[in-house]
Formats: structure tokens, sequence, C-alpha cells
């Protein structure tokens, strides 16, 4: 008797059913000792490149139902869209190469919301800009047992109504998240949630209360702000209104809401419930530097050359413990001298926009202290004729004198670009 181990290559058959399967299909057990050749990208989630508003699956009565696979946008495009994008099954996520050149915008054609789901489905988000001027941005129910994830994502909408609902999930996670200046309404949290997480955000909404939190239906287990803000620019705008009796427990860590009245809500007055620390705005015990950057004429830079100082004139918020640099691009810390030991934050915000054609565009962004740059305290980001931004934060001790500024260095080509918003703040930790 020939073993099987035994035969050649040449004499071994193909695996059962080969001839009629279709090329990059597999054959996939069905649990009853037997199978079928399938395609393996909606079986096992792969991911389908999207380039047109027709990559996506055929939309029946104005929803497009999304299969259990991630949904990738290509950079330096934006999509109309007149239909919603549905979650039906908890592995789906629709995410962008980069969210300043993935740009999905919700016509008026949208029958309810731009993103909806079925209850209870998880929803994954990432590196996009979802924008409508005419319906909500969500319509999402978690069911108590689902997740919405939102990550490296702007949303904008113009509409005057909710920018969305999100009811009933297990968890709800926000970073790095930034409200659009066009945004004129709020996301509205209902029903009975889990936690809810928000870190690295901010809104740069003028008018309109960003996070909703006190409708009479809502209640949650925690919710939780972490390193977020509204911009300097925003005068009395909340940042979120909670309502601190709604809430098992919370903490608000590391937020900077200047300028803000009540930039919580009832929190600002009851905090029972609520750990805030390093909270400037909410809970100032703690040394500060703030200010913000008066928009500055377009800098230029050369073609991958060295970094260059972004230049412009800081506006001193009031309280403000910086002056005006040399030469109108930097500050200095003008706050008593601290302990070796007692560390300080320092983050800077920064919105911009390049000129010229080409596409995105990536440039580097360092805080420096003393004309050296700071550990930690760089990043790089794609800039497009659309808009980008970065949110830097860094960690050191801070000296009276200390001088601070923020340079960008061009690493793809010498397109100009406009610094349209930048704030910088200090804060001790410890």
């Amino acid at each position: 008797m020939v073993e099987h181990v035994s035969i050649p290559d040449g004499e071994i058959h193909e695996p059962k059913g080969i001839t009629s399967a279709f090329e990059g299909q597999a054959y996939i057990a069905d649990g009853q000792n037997s199978g079928s050749w399938q395609n393996i990208v909606p079986s096992l989630g792969g991911a389908v490149f999207i380039a047109s508003a027709n990559d996506f699956p055929t939309p029946v009565g104005g929803v497009s139902t999304l299969l259990p696979q991630a949904y990738v946008i290509s950079s330096g495009l934006v999509i109309d869209l007149d239909f919603s994008l549905k979650f039906v099954d908890s592995r789906t996520a629709l995410i962008g190469m980069d969210k300043s050149t993935a740009f999905i915008n919700f016509t008026s054609n949208v029958p309810v919301a731009g993103i909806i789901n079925d209850t209870g489905v998880n929803v994954t988000l990432l590196n996009l800009t979802l924008a409508s001027n005419s319906v909500p941005l969500f319509a999402c129910s978690g069911n108590g047992i689902a997740t919405f994830s939102l990550n490296n994502s702007l949303v904008s909408n113009n509409t005057g109504q909710s920018i969305g609902e999100l009811t009933e999930f297990i968890a709800v996670n926000f970073e790095e998240v930034e409200n659009s200046p066009l945004s004129t309404g709020s996301i509205l949290f209902k029903g009975v949630n889990g936690s809810i997480n928000i870190e690295e955000s901010i809104s740069f909404s003028p008018g309109a209360v960003w996070l909703d939190f006190t409708d009479a239906t809502f209640s949650a287990s925690t919710v939780s702000l972490e390193g977020c803000s509204h911009s300097l620019l925003t005068g009395v705008s909340k940042f979120a209104d909670i309502d601190p009796t709604k809430v098992f427990g919370g903490a608000v860590d590391k937020c900077f809401f200047v300028g803000s009245t009540a930039p919580l809500g009832a929190i600002g007055a009851d905090t029972a419930n609520f750990i805030i620390t390093d909270t400037l705005g909410v809970s100032d015990t703690k040394k500060a530097a703030i200010s913000n950057l008066v928009p500055p004429e377009t800098v230029s830079i050369a073609a991958v050359g060295n970094p260059v100082p972004i230049e412009g004139t800081w506006s001193l918020t009031s309280g403000s413990q910086f002056s005006q640099g040399v030469g109108s691009n930097s500050l200095i810390f003008d706050g008593i001298n601290f302990n070796d030991d007692e560390t300080f934050l320092i983050s800077t915000h920064l919105s911009c926009t390049k000129s010229g054609g080409g596409g995105a565009k990536l440039y580097t962004f360092r805080i420096l202290k003393n004309g050296s740059p700071i550990a930690g305290g760089e990043g790089t980001v794609d800039v497009s004729d659309r808009g980008g931004s970065i949110f830097l934060r860094a960690f050191d001790n801070c000296q009276t004198g200390d001088e601070y500024s923020i340079d960008v260095q061009n690493t793809e080509n010498s397109d100009d670009f406009t610094v349209n918003t930048a704030d910088m703040t200090i804060l001790r930790t410890n």
C-alpha cells in the first residue's frame, strides 16, 4: 500500500472542487464535514478601496448596506453621497487614508442620516472628514452591547440641527476628533450608556455645544475627557454640556477650556461625581500660560529644506503668563520658576492650508524651547488645499524666561502654506 505522503507531487490531485472555483477563492469549511469555494474578502473581512460613490454597495431605498469588511477611502478624494451608509456587521469599518484628504459629504438626498446601523452593531470610523449641510451625520444605537469608535477624524455639519444621535452604546470612544468651525449643532447622547471616552479632541465651533449629555433619557456609567479643548478663538461656546447627576462617575483631566462660560455646563457648579484635574476654565488651580496666534501671512518653505519659524503675532489671553518674544514668532514664559521635579505639559494645535496644486504634501511641525526641539513635541501631517491640522503634546520642565516657538519643515515640495489657527498652552501636571 502506497502512503499518501510518499506520492510524488506530479501525481497528487488538486483539492476537491478546484475545477469549478474562481480565481482568488478559498475552500471554506461549513462545520458539517464539507465545505465550498468562496470569495475570501467578504467572508474573512478583507478591504475594498473606494474611489467613488459607485464603489459602495448599490443603495436600496437610499441606503447602502455595508458588508463585513473594511472600506478604505483613497487619499485626495471628495466623495458626495446621496445615500446613507449602514453598518449591519460589527466587522465593518470605514477608514480613510488620511482625514485631511479622505472627505465624505452627505447630500440632501440622504433619507435619515449619513451613518446608521442595525441596533446593537459596532460602528468603526477612522481617518475621515465627514460633512453634511442637510442631514445629521449619525443616527446610531448600540442597544447596550455595541461600541461606537471615531478616531483621528473631523466632523462638520452646518444644518443648524444635531450633528447626530448616539444611543445606548456600551462604549463610545473619540480620539483626536475635531469639530469644524462650520458646525452649528451637537452630538446628542441618549439612553443608558456605558463608558464614554473623549481624548485629545477639539471643537472649533463658535456657537454650539459639541457634546450634549443632557437628554432626559441619558445616563452613563462614566464620562471622561482627557486632553480636550476648544479653540481659544471660539469665545464663550461650550465644549460639552454635562449633567453630572446622570453620570455614575467621571473625570476631566488636562483639558483647556479658555474664555468659555461654563464650558461643561452644570458640571461647573456640581462636581460631586467627577474628578477634575489640570483643567483650566473649570478648576484653575495650576499655573498656566495660554496664548493663540493671530493668523499670519503665508509661510514660504523651500523644497525639502531646513525648518523655518511660523511667523505671526501672538495674542495673549487674559491671565496669560506669556510675553511676546523677539521677532513676534515666539513666546516667553513669564511665570515663576518651579522645581525640577515639576513637570509641564506643552501643547499646541495648528490648522493650515496649502497653496498650489499637486495634492496633499507632508509637513513636519516642532515645538521648540530656547531654539531646540522638545522631546516628543514633533509631528508630521498631510496638508492639502482643503486643509490639514495637527495636535502636538510634550512634557518638559519650565523656567522663567524660557522661550517657546513653532517651526515647520516641508518634506516633499516647495508649496507655500498658510497657518489659519494656532494656539499654545503650558500647564503644570503635578
